[in-house]
């Protein structure tokens, strides 16, 4: 502390309550959940980010073709199948306040909230939550995995026939840097 020319220094030491009923291992199981959890969110929304974009790029290109082309329609189908597993990733109903429409983002929001707001150790069901959750996570990785390695390919050779700006999906590291950028 600095009172004008005086200046007082001293240690604070930075500790659990001595008298919380949570002991070392119950909270470092609790961090250690939350951690996992969070980084479960940010896998998900690389993956949401990823599907969107693709979506979006396809809707682009299909308005820029001329009308009639039957590729058009070709996008425009790729678009809706992501857009399919988009709605499966996370809320997208709108309207007048909350909608009550729980997907994979607010499930995995829910309990990060849940485990990151008590101190103590997890309940099993949690944890079993999280696991599950977790597998939804990977399928719906592996879902967008086949829907790109099943079309991308010859979408992107056609757009490219056409002059226009393929499809491009960003990588977990660019997602990363873009992160550490925002």
């Amino acid at each position: 502390m600095i009172k004008g020319k005086d200046t007082c220094t001293t240690e604070i030491k930075v500790m659990y309550d001595p008298d919380s009923p949570h002991t070392a291992e119950d909270r470092a199981l609790q961090q250690k959940m939350v951690w996992r959890l969070y980084r479960m969110q940010e896998g998900l929304a690389c993956i949401g980010h990823a599907v969107t974009s693709a979506r979006d790029k396809a809707k682009e290109n299909a308005k820029k073709l001329k009308k009639g082309d039957s590729f058009a329609k070709t996008l425009n189908d790729f678009a809706d199948e992501l857009d399919q597993l988009n709605k499966t990733l996370v809320a997208t109903k709108t309207g007048a306040g909350i909608t009550g429409e729980l997907q994979l983002r607010e499930k995995v929001v829910g309990l990060y909230g849940s485990v990151s707001s008590y101190n103590g150790k997890p309940t099993e069901s949690q944890l079993a939550r999280m696991n599950v959750l977790e597998k939804e996570i990977d399928k719906k990785n592996a879902e967008f995995e086949a829907i790109i390695s099943k079309e991308l390919n010859s979408i992107n050779k056609k757009l490219e026939g056409k002059k226009l700006e393929p499809i491009r999906i960003m990588t977990n590291g660019e997602w990363d840097k873009k992160q550490e950028e925002s």
